[in-house]
């Protein structure tokens, strides 16, 4: 039976490649969740800037309404600036998570191969006692019949 003697280390790294996987999804939950608020900041700030021309292509021009739309558009836009920075940095969180999740891929690859090597070195193994044994059956078997102690051999010359 074969028993690969690192198992305990891949299990190791094949754990922690499951829990880069769970931390590299959560960077990637937060990154999609402040890219989607970017997304609205920018959506906001056009159905403004839609308001703004409405209102300023009317002939009753309201000043109040129009200084509140410029007001939003500078408030949304100054917006805009702080979570595109936030934006920035969760996608550079989710690229170092992605950067060690390769790497405990790699560790693990490493494992999985040498665990597969120590299979193949067994199997070898395995094979050359079968064949040893094998050949001794064979070898006994032909000394017999050469000697004349082969069962078979003697119930053909009865």
């Amino acid at each position: 039976m074969f028993d690969f003697r690192l198992q305990a280390v891949l299990d190791y790294r094949a754990f922690l490649e499951d829990r880069k996987k769970m931390e590299l999804a959560e960077k990637q939950r937060f990154y999609i969740e402040e890219k989607r608020k970017s997304d609205l900041l920018r959506t906001r700030r056009l159905q403004y800037h839609e308001a703004l021309r409405t209102e300023a292509s009317k002939e009753e021009l309201s000043i109040e309404l129009l200084s509140t739309y410029q007001n939003y558009i500078i408030v949304i836009e100054n917006q805009m600036v702080i979570q595109d920075e936030r934006t920035k940095k969760a996608q550079a969180a989710m690229a170092v998570k992605q950067e060690e999740l390769k790497e405990a891929r790699k560790q693990k690859e490493v494992m999985v191969r040498a665990r597969e090597r120590a299979f193949e070195k067994y199997k070898y193994k395995e094979e050359m006692k079968t064949q040893k044994l094998l050949d001794d059956v064979s070898s006994i078997k032909y000394v017999r019949s050469m000697r004349g102690m082969d069962a078979t051999a003697q119930a053909v010359r009865i």
